[in-house]
């Protein structure tokens, strides 16, 4: 993930950008973006109180505190043209309307300002040791993932320019199989909340006899790609 947000950072002239993170989950990406540019001037926004909640009680003390804002990413409650950047870090799969959703971040943006996009290319999903040892996880991010084909074509129906895509690796390290289960046992990807805690008990049943099986006891290494776009705007 550092990776990938330090390509957002590299992008912005201001010394003291503003840059909000729309869908901030738990906060950790914008938490990030505090370590690489401490001046930032950030926002977190996200629908769920649960999510503000968490994320407030997570920000590390050592940072600027940002600002947190709960609403709904197709009509956020902010002023317009205030942004140098908008984050959309895993969030694009839960949009119901992205043209709606790129719209209103062309609203919330400075000119030229920059949105940057943080997802999957679906054709990368398989190569996840999670979605191969757990084949319902896959179907299920599958079907929520846009192409990025698909992404581009949307965006092009707005006023955003696609400047770059990149394919970042990043990789998944577990010293056990303890470990790896322990991990997947406390449902840590969001696609996760789609199912009951009966669907997500009887599917980690399955992955775990995989996992034991198939995987070695220590050393448990997977090289991942998550996809960056960064669009700017054109108005």
């Amino acid at each position: 993930m550092h990776a990938s947000l330090r390509i957002l950072v590299s992008m912005i002239r201001e010394k003291q950008p503003r840059i909000l993170d729309a869908g901030c989950g738990t906060g950790i990406p914008a938490s990030l973006i505090g370590k690489i540019t401490p001046s930032a001037d950030l926002y977190l926004l996200d629908n769920s109180s649960a999510m503000i909640a968490e994320s407030r009680k997570s920000w590390p003390n050592s940072l600027r505190l940002p600002v947190w804002v709960r609403g709904n990413a197709l009509s956020m409650p902010l002023k317009g043209g205030q942004f140098d950047a908008v984050l959309a870090c895993h969030m694009i799969k839960f949009i119901s309307d992205r043209v709606a959703f790129f719209k209103e971040v062309t609203r919330l943006l400075k000119p030229r300002g920059i949105l940057f996009i943080v997802t999957y290319d679906p054709q990368d999903l398989h190569s996840q040791l999670f979605h191969k040892y757990f084949p319902s996880y896959l179907r299920l991010d599958l079907q929520c993932h846009p192409k990025i084909s698909q992404l581009y074509r949307e965006l092009g129906e707005t006023s955003f320019q696609v400047q770059e895509t990149r394919k970042v690796p990043y990789r998944y390290y577990f010293r056990t199989r303890k470990q790896l289960l322990s991990f997947v046992s406390t449902r840590p990807f969001s696609t996760f909340m789609n199912y009951s805690q009966r669907q997500f008990d009887e599917a980690f049943v399955q992955f775990r006899r995989r996992v034991e099986i198939e995987l070695p006891e220590k050393h448990i290494l997977n090289e991942c790609r998550q996809t960056c776009i960064s669009a700017y705007s054109q108005d």
